[in-house]
């Protein structure tokens, strides 16, 4: 029964942010911040290492075209009953609004997430993050009750 804690894959926070240096630009924070993070390339990486474990995700609204978010719906779907996987969710900020209400709609249903908008600073960005993986380190301490 794998237990949460920051060196294990169930301590992780995955990236999924494929445009630009982001990826790289976000895991150097993290990394600076004592965070383990583990870019992914496409969805398809992103949810195969989902399914080995993760303590959260970090995810780019760039990242969530219909396929990718059909995809990921599905992972969540996936994960056990006590699961509830935690999303930091980097939308564009400004008057048009953050994220596409459809991927806010489809994640609400089957993930628990959580919207930073963009420019965002450090600071917000590792409150979320910290929030998300003590939230997951919980669901994996009642699991083991």
């Amino acid at each position: 029964m794998p237990t949460l804690n920051s060196e294990g894959a169930d301590g992780r926070v995955l990236l999924l942010a494929p445009t630009g240096r982001d990826a790289t630009l976000i895991s150097g924070v993290l990394g600076a911040e004592g965070v383990s993070a583990e870019a992914c390339g496409d969805i398809e990486e992103f949810c195969r290492k989902l399914s080995d474990g993760a303590g959260a995700a970090f995810i780019t609204e760039e990242a969530l075209t219909p396929f990718a978010l059909q995809y990921l719906v599905e992972a969540l779907r996936g994960q056990p009953q006590w699961s509830d996987f935690p999303i930091v969710l980097l939308t564009r900020g400004g008057e048009s609004g953050p994220v596409n209400p459809a991927v806010l709609k489809a994640l609400g249903e089957d993930g628990n997430v959580t919207l930073v908008e963009r420019p965002t600073h450090v600071i917000t960005l590792m409150s979320a993050l910290r929030a998300a993986l003590r939230a997951r380190r919980r669901q994996y301490e009642m699991r083991a009750h």
